[in-house]
């Protein structure tokens, strides 16, 4: 099964190395360093390299178990496999993860690639990717955005996805413009694809790495787990 190797360096990170770190994580579609125990403001400083805070409001948020959860992160649930803010109009092009503490042997983070399973989702769905139209609603008080799986991006055409209503388990696409008999199909169709285990590049956290991904090259998520505390640091970048 596929490991995250690690590809960077603290020492790297130390010296503002911007040529070496953005060619290991173009290459790879992430960046994972050892970098110790650090707190937040020196985390900060680290992770500026990549880029800004893709939301002033909230540029670091915590995710741990809580008593009373209020998304699925705070869980001990499987996070199926999605793209970070995949339903608003210009998602991060970045996602930060540091591990604050993790005593937990299970609950592995999981990248996918998309990209690379275009074969498995069959190409009869290419038409329903490209041109069907979805409302995609995260919440209630939250307004629906139009949009397509497939994504015109800088990089070139993206699937842009998340897989289930947080916290519900219901998909958060409603059809609203359907091009043929498979749209009403697809989204289940990528669920399934995605969230195959055999799919997964997968790494249980130590305390002090650092991975930063590639949000619109790699889906991510999270495989249910059985306890221990675990501590992360999660930061969306511009």
């Amino acid at each position: 099964m596929n490991r995250f190797a690690p590809n960077g360096t603290a020492e790297q990170l130390e010296a503002r190395d911007v040529y070496g770190v953005f060619s290991t994580l173009f290459r790879d579609s992430y960046y994972h360093a050892q970098i110790g125990a650090v707190d937040d403001a020196r985390l900060q400083q680290i992770v500026s390299i990549f880029g800004a805070p893709w939301s002033d409001s909230s540029p670091m948020v915590t995710i741990a178990k809580a008593e009373k959860p209020r998304f699925i992160g705070e869980t001990e649930d499987m996070i199926p496999a999605h793209n970070e803010c995949a339903y608003m109009p210009s998602p991060p092009r970045l996602l930060a993860l540091y591990c604050v503490e993790n005593a937990s042997n299970d609950g592995a983070f999981f990248t996918v690639a998309p990209g690379d399973l275009t074969g498995q989702i069959g190409a009869e769905y290419g038409p329903s990717l490209l041109r069907a139209r979805f409302a995609c609603q995260m919440a209630a008080e939250v307004p629906a955005f139009e949009t397509n799986l497939v994504r015109e991006t800088a990089i070139g055409r993206r699937l842009i996805f998340t897989s289930v209503k947080a916290m519900t388990g219901q998909s958060v696409y409603r059809l609203t413009m359907p091009v043929d008999a498979y749209s009403q199909k697809v989204v289940e169709r990528i669920h399934t694809v995605l969230n195959d285990p055999r799919n997964r590049r997968r790494h249980i956290w130590k305390a002090g790495d650092l991975l930063v991904i590639d949000n619109l090259r790699l889906m991510h998520g999270r495989e249910a787990f059985s306890g221990g505390k675990r501590i992360l640091r999660h930061l969306r970048l511009a």
